[in-house]
């Protein structure tokens, strides 16, 4: 618990708790200027990502996580990371599949090919 005692810092009796959660809330929003790690579409090589594509995907993923890395974050930026690492992580597994598909494709006897977008 954040508060004293029994109760939480919301619902704290203490004016001293009250005094600081007040203070801290009069702060918000004036921490100062987020920090900016650049745009990632000015990069080269990000630039070049075909995003139609489960690798293009990954690749831009996997860039905006090491981006996200490099700065220092508050809570909903650790939300904002965790949704991109969980995009990625299917994004990969479904290139996974994909691998897997086209594996079993190939074993399969001469005959008509699934037909599968990209």
């Amino acid at each position: 618990m954040l508060g004293t005692g029994e109760h939480c810092l919301y619902h704290s009796p203490d004016k001293k708790v009250r005094a600081a959660r007040l203070a801290a809330a009069s702060r918000g929003g004036k921490a100062g200027a987020p920090v900016s790690v650049g745009a990632l579409a000015e990069d080269e090589s990000v630039a070049a990502l075909d995003l139609q594509t489960a690798s293009g995907l990954r690749a831009f993923l996997a860039a905006t996580l090491a981006a996200l890395g490099r700065v220092p974050f508050s809570t909903t930026t650790a939300q904002a990371i965790s949704a991109i690492a969980t995009a990625q992580r299917n994004a990969i597994e479904s290139g996974v599949y994909s691998q897997r598909l086209d594996a079993l494709e190939a074993a399969q006897a001469p005959g008509p090919k699934l037909v599968r977008r990209p």
